[in-house]
């Protein structure tokens, strides 16, 4: 899996990913994908009581993950620019996302970030054999960070196997990456390519800090 990860970062990709029983093989990537993945967890969501709902919880979040993560993206002089946002599929969240509001609670993005003025929200289903479906790499794009949510939900939990963390042995090699601080990571080959911390609400006041190894609570937790 990291070595997918590191060719995904930089060039293309044409590893068929095999058959099933319903449905024929799956098609690679068409374009380059310049992949970096933001890692935000939050320990308990039911603490936002603020919030009226799970999606206004799954809106804030999100918003608070991403401007962390372009904040480190482009803090070494890259410039980045986000052209189109995804979420995989609104009927799980009983209501349409909205983007103007995510937008807002980013606020003024980090420097060397841009959202383009024709920016927009695609939370259609992303399972590409669906009528009403995204586009064929954004679906792809989506499940392929699904299993890496998984692998990180196993990798920084308390996996109930073994056989599950011996799979992850990839994501854990790059979780203890960034672990080593600013100085470690800066050094990896992964420099720039990842970033991982949690929120929780402490005293009435969000924190942020880095994710320590522990399991999760019986409360939704967010990636």
């Amino acid at each position: 899996m990291a070595a997918l990860l590191q060719r995904l970062r930089n060039k293309h990709y044409s590893i068929p990913t095999g058959h099933s029983a319903r449905h024929s093989e799956y098609v690679p990537f068409t374009e380059i994908i310049g992949a970096r993945f933001i890692v935000f967890r939050v320990r308990c969501l039911s603490d936002m009581t603020l919030c009226n709902d799970y999606v206004s919880r799954v809106e804030r979040t999100f918003a608070m993950g991403l401007k962390g993560g372009l904040g480190l993206f482009s803090k070494y002089g890259d410039k980045l620019c986000v052209r189109s946002v995804h979420f995989d599929g609104y009927k799980q969240y009983d209501r349409n996302l909205n983007l103007p509001r995510i937008l807002n609670k980013i606020g003024v993005p980090p420097n060397g970030v841009s959202f383009a003025s024709d920016v927009a929200l695609d939370s259609r289903d992303s399972d590409h054999r669906e009528p009403d479906s995204q586009s064929y790499d954004d679906c792809q794009l989506q499940q392929l960070t699904d299993v890496l949510v998984s692998g990180f939900r196993t990798v920084l939990a308390e996996a109930k196997h073994a056989s599950q963390l011996e799979i992850c042995k990839p994501l854990a090699e790059l979780a203890k990456t960034w672990d080593r601080g600013p100085k470690g990571y800066s050094n990896s080959r992964w420099f720039k390519g990842i970033c991982i911390s949690e929120g929780f609400i402490e005293d009435g006041q969000w924190q942020f800090a880095r994710i320590e190894n522990r399991p999760e609570s019986n409360q939704p937790t967010l990636f």
